[in-house]
Order: structure tokens, then sequence, then C-alpha cells
């Protein structure tokens, strides 16, 4: 029984574990920089500084892979820049137009502003699930 019920355990653990949110970045520009990679959780609070998690990934290629393991069940959107001065800020042109390369999950179309969190929430069940996240050139 003792045997049993460790395996049970050892396998609970051992899946838990293993899971993650694979995010795959593409269309980068290959250069050496960071994509900084922020993670909501609610409507209201997409695309602004109140991020439910930050994540930072050096980068030199034109495709990078973010591997995120400490994401519970649920519905998130994921806005990323490509970093590319190193001053951990979305550079932008006159009326806000980005300077870097940025992308969001759900590759929503860019027309004059951010887009929703509705355009870009996934659901993520806890188990292993990738993405891929576009990149949009400036």
């Amino acid at each position: 029984m003792r045997i049993f019920v460790f395996l049970f355990l050892f396998i609970a653990f051992a899946s838990e574990s293993e899971a993650q949110l694979s995010v795959h970045f593409e269309n980068l520009t290959a250069k050496e920089s960071t994509i900084l990679v922020a993670v909501y959780t609610e409507n209201e609070k997409f695309a602004t500084e109140d991020v439910y998690k930050w994540y930072e990934l050096p980068c030199s290629k034109e495709k990078c892979t973010l591997n995120i393991d400490d994401l519970k069940s649920g519905e998130y959107g994921i806005s990323a820049f490509q970093d590319l001065n190193g001053n951990a800020v979305m550079d932008k042109k006159t009326f806000g137009i980005p300077k870097e390369p940025y992308g969001f999950s759900g590759n929503p179309k860019i027309v004059m502003s951010a887009p929703s969190y509705k355009d870009c929430a996934f659901s993520y069940d806890g188990n292993s699930k990738s993405i891929q996240i576009k990149m949009n050139q400036p």
C-alpha cells in the first residue's frame, strides 16, 4: 500500500512540475537584446504597468522561446517587446508608435492602438501548452 501511495504522489508531482507554457517569439530583430514579457489576468489591466507577472528573455536570434512554469490554470493575455537598447522601456515615436519590435498573444491585427485583452486572451489549463507570438516590426 505504501508503494502505491508513493507512486501516486510521485506521478502527481512529477507531472505538475513538468507542465509549462512555451511562448515562441518569431520575427525578432537578430540582435543581442532582451524580450520583456508581461502576463495579464484581467481585462482592465491589459497593456498597462499593472502586470500579473514579468519575464525577461535574453535573445540574439530571429526566434526565441520562453518557458513559463509558474502559471496556474486560468485565462491570460501576453504583451511583449524586444528591448533593443537595453533601457527596459518601450521606446516610441511621435503619436506613440513603437520604435522596437512588439507583439501580443493571439497575434491580433494592430490598427491605431494596442489590442484589447479579449483579442489577446487565451486559456491555460495548467498542462503543457505552446503559443506563438509574431513580433511586429516598427
